[in-house]
């Protein structure tokens, strides 16, 4: 299991990932613990992260469909299994906005 943030590859950097939050959240749930993809937490988080932000903007914008896919991003958040890279991640999105 890769644990620790990955400041080499910051996923939450690519704002072109808005565009795909079911692809994001697809890709933090399988790479998180569990998963059918190999484990990855530093990426799983920054995955979901993106998930978040973009199913975010898309409720912004009146896309009611996505708010059930949008509550399961964020119940899938705060799970203990993100803590060894949670305040990293969330601390590069705070730089980044």
């Amino acid at each position: 299991m890769d644990e620790g943030f990955n400041a080499y590859n910051p996923i939450v950097t690519c704002d072109k990932l808005l565009d795909y939050p079911s692809l994001c959240l697809a890709l933090g749930r399988e790479k998180s613990v569990g998963g059918s993809m190999p484990t990855d937490i530093d990426a799983a988080y920054q995955f979901l992260k993106m998930a978040e932000r973009g199913y975010q903007r898309n409720l912004a914008n009146g896309q009611t469909m996505y708010q059930k896919a949008f509550e399961a991003v964020e119940k899938m958040l705060v799970d203990n299994q993100y803590d060894p890279v949670r305040e990293q991640v969330d601390a590069l999105l705070e730089e980044s906005n």
